[in-house]
């Protein structure tokens, strides 16, 4: 749903290509690993064999955050004129400043602190809100601190794909593709719309040369691809990649999908097609995570998928003077509101370079890696970000369990429960937090049957960087405030007739 706003300062596409700085060669996608069901003659466990340790590729060495200025900052007067000061006030003065000087850097190594300065771009700043900020607001820190990542936890990322660049190398795991750009080499698994990869930022990324880290660093992406390099989506394309999830999850470890989209339909769940493939998902043992909306505040109504029970529905805060709603937040009704709430406004996550977002929203850009985004899907990858270190600490949780205990150890706020549910996300709370014994009740949705077909897979080798280099991207029309008011939502929904459905792009 929500995708990116912006704060930059180009339109033209900066000629950034992974390779230049990295050394690395991308090759393209085997000819064998298309996305069409006929063309899968490789076995998944051939290409996932054997794959990497979470805690092997992503090892790293946590510091505390840089001590505050004011502890160093001292302001010194000289002697007034006519005062005549002796030598052993002189030599009082330069033990008493000795002595500062070392109580200073005591307290900073007592505190864990570094002497080196923040990273330029990842420190806060007006209109822009960090990773490690929105960590600090969410408890994230504090796993941290607790030695949690989410290693060994894989988030299914069912969006616009994900572009291979440097704060993701390693963390995606596998690529599939189940849009219509499938059928396209040059298409096939990229993300040219910018969306999927600001989303697997925040949730997995890392670059340790830029100091730039995501909520759950240690997890691994794999990314779906769902939705063309314009944006557009169809039902087909969706509840495929949710059933390729179901049916591959043992395999892959696959134990959170973010589905952070909004088809502006606001029927009864049980009688969604959509519906039913996210149950299947969450009976599977799958935390599915959704975003609540963009439609603003005076908007009522969260639609589908996030109007279903049986997964966590996001609302979107604004952070950045305090605990606010985020304006773009979709107001719930007597159906549904939000369980929880999470920052997503003015986030900084990773650029998708040459994508739609990066060539028409200049200002979203913050430097050649980092890229603005507002919405409540920004929200929905925080929220799946501390979903992963959760699991990771306590592996046995059933989703029932996790959306239980998120909801319960929320820290309310000062607003209107239909827009933020219980409150903030907390996960140095719910971390704590006994296991809740609960099972939903629900009714279940009445849809169709699982789709059986495999759409295809690429082994990590094969993720190609160059394919979206050459290609210039169809125009399309986005918010300049915040290209998330109305981000990827119901209007990029293609109308589509589906298994006697009618989805219509409103």
């Amino acid at each position: 749903m929500p995708v990116l706003s912006h704060d930059h300062r180009r339109s033209e596409v900066a000629d950034l290509h992974p390779t230049a700085r990295r050394g690395r060669v991308w090759r393209t996608p085997s000819p064998v690993a298309t996305a069409r069901p006929d063309a899968l003659d490789l076995e998944l466990a051939a290409l996932l064999d054997d794959p990497a340790s979470p805690s092997a590729r992503r090892g790293r060495v946590w510091r505390g955050p840089v001590a505050p200025a004011a502890r160093r900052g001292r302001v010194w007067r000289t002697p007034e004129t006519g005062e005549r000061t002796s030598a052993w006030q002189w030599i009082a003065m330069i033990i008493v400043a000795m002595l500062i000087a070392l109580g200073a850097s005591a307290i900073s190594r007592f505190d864990g602190a570094s002497a080196t300065p923040v990273p330029a771009g990842l420190a806060d700043s007006p209109g822009q809100i960090s990773l490690r900020t929105v960590a600090e607001q969410v408890g994230a820190t504090e796993l941290w601190n607790q030695g949690l990542s989410g290693a060994g936890v894989r988030v299914a990322v069912l969006d616009t794909g994900v572009a291979s660049v440097p704060a993701l190398e390693g963390a995606v795991v596998a690529t599939v593709d189940t849009s219509p750009d499938s059928a396209d080499p040059a298409l096939r698994y990229v993300d040219g719309y910018g969306h999927g990869t600001h989303m697997a930022g925040i949730i997995a990324g890392r670059d340790d040369t830029t100091g730039f880290t995501g909520i759950a660093p240690g997890a691994d992406i794999v990314s779906v691809k769902v939705a063309s390099s314009d944006g557009s989506v169809t039902p087909e394309s969706v509840i495929t990649g949710l059933d390729w999830v179901t049916s591959h999850a043992d395999e892959l470890g696959i134990r959170v999908i973010t589905l952070a989209l909004d088809t502006g339909d606001l029927s009864d769940y049980r009688t969604s097609d959509l519906s039913a493939a996210v149950q299947r998902a969450w009976a599977a043992g799958i935390v599915v995570v959704t975003a609540a909306g963009n439609g603003g505040n005076d908007t009522t109504g969260i639609s589908l998928p996030a109007r279903d029970p049986y997964v966590i529905t996001v609302g979107g805060l604004d952070t950045e003077h305090g605990l606010d709603v985020a304006d773009f937040a979709t107001r719930g009704d007597a159906a549904r509101t939000p369980d929880i709430a999470a920052p997503g406004a003015h986030l900084r996550s990773v650029r998708a370079p040459g994508s739609i977002a990066d060539l028409e929203h200049p200002e979203g850009y913050v430097n050649d890696e980092l890229f603005l985004g507002s919405g409540s899907s920004q929200s929905a990858a925080v929220v799946s970000a501390l979903v992963a270190m959760l699991l990771e600490a306590q592996p046995d949780l059933t989703p029932d369990q996790v959306k239980a205990t998120l909801i319960a150890t929320a820290q309310p706020l000062e607003a209107d429960a239909a827009l933020v549910g219980a409150g903030i996300v907390r996960g140095d709370i719910a971390i704590q937090r006994p296991v809740i014994a609960t099972v939903q009740t629900w009714p279940r949705a009445a849809g169709g049957p699982i789709v059986t077909h495999t759409p295809g897979i690429a082994a990590i080798s094969d993720w190609s960087s160059k394919t979206w280099s050459s290609k210039t991207w169809s125009s399309k029309t986005w918010s300049s405030k915040t290209w998330s008011s109305k981000t990827w939502s119901s209007k990029t929904w293609s109308s589509k007739t589906w298994s006697s459905k009618t989805w219509s792009s409103k």
